[in-house]
């Protein structure tokens, strides 16, 4: 039991490491993560169905939970900082670009997990294109 324990600690250190690219986020390979996905809404989105087909999307794609991020508070830049260095693979953000499209065909942002990339890129994204993304 002891052994197991000592592994352990040895072990998750050793994969944030090996995967994380920067001091500025925890890459967590997917098996392993908090959680599969979070989705950050922004105030105005709340209450959208647009939010509750994304979570259902996500749920039906992925196991291992998604995370809704509904701190309304924080800004959504600082969410999502706060996203990564807790070690989400993907986070979708329903927000602005979401508001601008609502009335046509919605886009959201989507940063995929990646990691071997530097620095955190988004990618404004239909739904159905960020599922086809996930597979």
């Amino acid at each position: 039991m002891i052994f197991n324990l000592y592994l352990s600690l040895r072990l998750l250190p050793a994969i944030v490491s090996l995967s994380s690219p920067s001091d500025k986020a925890i890459r967590l390979p997917p098996l392993i993560a908090p959680f599969s996905a979070a989705v950050v809404v922004s105030k105005n989105l709340l209450d959208n169905v647009m939010t509750e087909l994304t979570l259902s999307s996500l749920d039906r794609r992925l196991s291992g939970g998604i995370l809704l991020d509904d701190r309304v508070e924080d800004n959504i830049g600082k969410r999502i900082k706060h996203l990564r260095q807790i070690g989400i693979p993907r986070i979708v953000v329903l927000a602005k670009t979401t508001e601008d499209t609502i009335n046509k065909v919605p886009k959201v942002e989507y940063f995929p997990p990646s990691l071997n990339s530097q620095e955190d890129s988004s990618h404004e994204w239909t739904l159905s294109e960020v599922m086809q993304s996930i597979g």
